[in-house]
């Protein structure tokens, strides 16, 4: 194997490395399956990554054990990584033409387009594919790469099957068993159309040891299956500035992100306690000023990669932000701006255990109680997160194969705090986004938009027990196949939960306790879902890519409620892509 390593070549000179990698790039996860393949330290999890930090990842990988796939494998991500750009202006990688459709069973119960079929996960956003996409980036001398998307497509509601508005309520829907992405195909009309974005616009600029990144981007930090506890990959984007360093053995990472402040999106009722309402008026001023910043450390060594985390959840009402809180060397919980922030630690350990195996552990730490104050009702409660997995990789000469297998535990108050004041009567100072989706009412009044609540940290959020197991196989052929069985017992509390001191009950729990919404429906059991997934693609062309998905979700107690029964529904994704 030794030759064929010696055979690669050497990176061109004067070229441009700046290119980020998605979270979600097939590059970084053959990468980081090399690793685990080859028994190597798993590489780099917070992502994105540049060109450069990729590169620099497969180079630590050590290729004394390499087999003859793996060797194979090395050699093209070299090739593939080392080969920068010169200055242009061109497609990345070139116009696509989607057409997607959406089909499932049980229209009366299932009516949230979220949990309704896609590519992602059952809960996240699932915005439609546009039905015509254009990336394109921008490469300028050796430092500086700049990228953006043009998307035609439809929002993931349609106008004409939401229910009137009323406020502080969520958004509902009328049953709608089958749709697709097509343009103006009835039901979706001209208002349809998404003006949401680039979902990724960014501007990247650095060298092979660093890079600063500012725009749109998608983060995802963590090792998880089902989700991270820190960051989480189901927001669709950060308004985001980062700066990372990087070597074989050491990366920092200092990311800010800036989020929509509750006084956009709640209003204080006759009992002067807060509430939320997620439509507002785009033509109103938006005020105060909401932000996650986080410093990020990972070590790499033999067979272990360790990763520290710090960070606060900053919100100024007056719109005002304390520039202290920007040092990116500083211990942010030593701040003691309580009334305006809200700490974080994460601690992450991976070890290769063997050729083919990876473990990992992950805390996090939201709020820590000594066992003498279990019993104080004036003490705050605890918010803690536990993930546990392991992750076995094979590169093969057909392909690679992976399997994954995972537990996650958050506390019923994981991710929601106080105002600040000690008290709950305002809204907390959540590790909970406001995510800005325009969406057009069904009233007269266009000026409407609709703010989607989500946990920034783990996707299924707090009061939540998940067991995850998800194989996959990629061929060298063209083609792909995934199975993912996830099981979730989810509590009553919900990121609509007014944090309340002194309850110190485990998840799953079933004590209410009081919500956001003014009318909060009753709940009073533990819901458990089922949630099965088979889907695949297969490159049928140079140009054209045939993808579907098949989801069964079987939930128990619907809606946490012990009258709530057993529901089900099967859903069917299909998807034909031509590229240009």
């Amino acid at each position: 194997m030794l030759a064929l390593l010696l055979v690669i070549p050497l990176q061109a000179a004067d070229t441009n490395m700046q290119k980020i990698y998605p979270v979600h790039s097939e590059t970084a996860e053959a990468v980081r399956n090399l690793a685990i393949s080859s028994g190597s330290h798993t590489p780099s999890s917070a992502g994105p990554w540049s060109q450069a930090e990729l590169l620099s990842m497969l180079r630590s990988i050590d290729g004394r054990g390499f087999n003859q796939a793996e060797a194979e494998l090395y050699k093209a991500l070299f090739e593939e990584l080392s080969e920068g750009k010169h200055s242009s202006v061109s497609p990345d990688p070139g116009l696509s033409v989607n057409i997607e459709a959406t089909a499932h069973t049980s229209s009366s119960h299932f009516t949230d387009y979220d949990w309704i079929g896609g590519f992602g996960r059952a809960g996240d956003m699932n915005i439609p594919s546009p039905m015509v996409f254009l990336p394109y980036s921008i490469t300028i001398g050796r430092g500086i790469c700049m990228y953006s998307e043009l998307q035609l497509g439809l929002n993931r509601t349609v106008q004409s099957q939401m229910n009137p508005i009323e406020r502080g309520m969520e958004m509902t829907f009328t049953p709608m068993p089958f749709r697709t992405n097509i343009l103006f195909l009835p039901p979706s009309v001209l208002i349809d159309f998404n003006m949401n974005f680039p979902y990724r616009a960014i501007i990247a600029a650095g060298s092979d040891e660093w890079y600063f990144s500012i725009g749109r981007e998608k983060l995802s930090w963590g090792p998880g299956v089902s989700g991270n506890l820190m960051v989480g990959d189901q927001v669709p984007y950060h308004n985001n500035a980062r700066f990372c360093v990087f070597t074989d053995h050491f990366k920092y990472t200092f990311s800010v992100s800036s989020f929509i402040h509750p006084s956009n999106y709640t209003y204080q009722d006759a009992d002067g306690k807060t509430y939320i309402d997620l439509f507002f008026d785009q033509d109103r001023e938006r005020t105060g000023t909401k932000a996650f910043i986080a410093h990020r450390v990972e070590l790499f060594a033999g067979k272990f990669t360790g990763a520290l985390t710090e960070a606060i959840i900053y919100q100024s009402q007056s719109g005002a932000m304390d520039l202290s809180v920007l040092s990116p060397m500083a211990l942010f919980h030593n701040y003691y701006i309580r009334h305006n922030a809200n700490s974080m630690l994460s601690a992450e350990i991976e070890f290769a255990a063997s050729k083919n195996l990876s473990v990992y552990g992950v805390l996090l730490i939201d709020e820590f109680n000594f066992p003498t104050e279990f019993s104080d009702p004036s003490v705050p409660p605890p918010a803690l997160g536990f993930q546990l997995g392991a992750t076995a990789s094979w590169v093969l000469e057909q392909g690679i194969l992976s399997s994954k297998i995972e537990g996650v535990y958050t506390d019923p108050y994981l991710y929601i705090r106080d105002d600040g004041s000690r008290s709950g009567d305002g809204y907390g100072i959540n590790a909970i986004i406001a995510f800005p989706d325009f969406i057009n009412s069904p009233s007269s009044d266009i000026h409407f938009a609709n703010y989607e609540l989500m946990f920034l940290g783990y996707r299924y959020g707090n009061d939540t027990v998940a067991l995850c197991w998800n194989t996959s196989f990629r061929a060298r052929a063209g083609y792909e196949l995934e199975f993912d069985f996830t099981y979730l017992a989810k509590g009553v509390k919900d990121k609509y939960t007014r944090w309340k001191k002194g309850d110190f009950k485990r998840a799953p729990s079933t004590s209410q306790g009081e919500s956001y919404l003014i009318d909060s429906p009753g709940r009073d059991a533990v819901s458990h879902s089922l949630i099965l997934t088979l889907q695949g693609g297969c490159e049928v062309s140079e140009h054209m890519r045939i993808d579907a998905s098949l989801r069964e979700i079987t939930v128990i107690n619907a809606g946490n409620r012990s009258d709530g029964g057993c529901i089900s529904d099967f859903q069917l994704t299909a998807k034909l892509s031509y590229t240009f």
